[in-house]
């Protein structure tokens, strides 16, 4: 739960070792910054972005807080589909 807003949230960390790469770093926080921008018709399908930032730590350690979203984590239903190919399924 977010302390700040009482809520729950979903929080991405960026590996501390992946951070020791600078093109790592940069590519996770262009990720903070598109995703604080989506605008448009489709923003009710993203997921919103609540916070962002950095500890300290060599190397820093960088994060993005973003809305909770209630269900079935990506990879538990990327690893229930069977054969090769990736089922299509409706977004909601």
């Amino acid at each position: 739960e977010h302390a700040a807003l009482g809520r729950r949230a979903a929080i991405k960390v960026l590996h501390p070792e992946r951070g020791r790469n600078p093109v790592n770093v940069e590519r996770f926080v262009q990720e903070m910054k598109v995703a604080a921008k989506l605008d448009g018709p489709y923003r009710d399908r993203v997921v919103k972005i609540i916070d962002h930032g950095s500890c300290d730590a060599d190397p820093p350690l960088l994060y993005l807080v973003m809305e909770y979203v209630d269900g079935i984590a990506l990879n538990t239903l990327l690893g229930n589909m069977k054969g090769g190919a990736r089922q299509r399924r409706p977004m909601a």
